[in-house]
């Protein structure tokens, strides 16, 4: 265990899982001023800030974190799940079932070591809901899709949740893509990274290109968990699926463009290839070359849109962005334009590949 040194201010306590993630990172230092914080993660503990806890250990132990419960001085004033696995191999991987399978200890651990109005927070995931129509929001009620292995083991994660009742109120905070400043994002970084090269794929979609996705910057994250953790709830307490998001959504050729002006590419359309012809291309190239980021199993998604109505996130939480993706990328591709350096370091550092299984060295 690491611990920085105490204030002496008696502050609530809140639990953190995957706290050396990209929003962990973030989360602690929005919340450090106001909370004491118990950080858990796979990872050793960083540079700590006053009050700031660290215990480097797996959260699918769900005996320890309850032991690590145990120990504490005052009940918990809420605790933010963001610890779980994932990869773009879409393989099955034992930390996926892992990870779903412990969230119902979880859950009922925090359940008696908990203050009654603390609420539980599961972070959830936009890959987890079925994609939509232009024009068609989703809402915390539209259907949920196990497609490929990440969010099949989110929706896992989802039922598991559902399984166990707790006095405390539970929120699931579904998020869109999250970027930063300097994206941060794998699949938006790969995008415009195949733009800022040239690469030939990037003049290729299979799907429409007026399609996209809606992202959230972290910064709204942190001000969306940070709103959770202050919210009333109803009893008796029911589950809130609370959808995290900007409300508009950013298509492909508006991202295309975009970059397309910022590396000083010539402005060509994007040429639409049927679908078999780009897995066969993702395929071939696979073979030369194991980094490619695009994977054949990943053509099929190419079409999807999400569209999310945050009515419902707003009138539980008073939760709105501040931030639009359209307005960040300038900011963005300017650093990959004009510092590559900085942004290949800040992008290439966040995960994507295949982690070993546990145990197999």
């Amino acid at each position: 265990m690491s611990r920085a040194a105490a204030s002496g201010e008696s502050k609530p306590t809140l639990m953190i899982t995957g706290a050396a993630g990209f929003i962990g990172t973030a989360l602690r230092q929005c919340l450090r001023v106001e909370y004491d914080l118990i950080c858990i993660d796979l990872l050793p503990a960083p540079s700590l800030s006053s009050g700031e806890e660290w215990h480097q250990m797996d959260v699918t132990d769900v005996a320890s974190v309850e032991r690590l419960l145990r120990r504490l001085q005052k009940p918990l004033s809420g605790l933010i799940h963001l610890a779980w696995y994932y990869d773009f191999s879409n393989l099955p991987h034992p930390r996926y079932q892992a990870a779903a399978d412990s969230m119902a200890t979880l859950v009922a651990a925090f359940g008696r070591y908990a203050a009654s109005d603390a609420p539980f927070i599961f972070a959830s995931s936009m890959a987890a809901m079925a994609p939509t129509v232009p024009g068609v929001k989703q809402t915390a009620a539209s259907p949920r899709s196990a497609a490929w292995q990440y969010p099949a083991s989110k929706v896992r994660g989802e039922k598991a949740l559902r399984s166990v009742t707790i006095t405390q109120p539970v929120v699931e905070l579904v998020f869109a893509g999250v970027y930063s400043d300097a994206c941060e994002l794998v699949p938006l970084f790969q995008s415009i990274e195949r733009i800022r090269r040239g690469n030939i794929q990037s003049w290729f979609f299979p799907g429409r290109t007026d399609r996209g996705l809606t992202y959230v910057h972290v910064d709204d994250v942190t001000r969306a968990i940070r709103s959770a953790l202050r919210a009333s709830y109803p009893t008796p307490r029911l589950i809130q699926r609370l959808l995290v998001g900007e409300a508009r959504p950013v298509t492909n050729q508006e991202i295309f463009d975009a970059a397309s002006a910022a590396f000083g590419r010539v402005r060509v359309p994007i040429l639409k290839v049927p679908p078999f012809l780009a897995w066969l291309g993702a395929q071939v190239i696979g073979l030369f070359s194991r980094s490619n980021f695009v994977k054949p199993w990943m053509i099929a998604f190419a079409e999807e849109h999400f569209e999310f109505d945050l009515a419902h996130t707003e009138a539980v939480i008073g939760w709105t962005p501040q931030k639009r993706l359209l307005d960040t990328l300038p900011t963005m591709l300017a650093m990959a334009s004009g510092d590559t350096d900085m942004w290949l370091s800040r992008n290439e550092r966040r995960p994507w590949r295949r982690a070993p299984e546990l145990g197999s060295g």
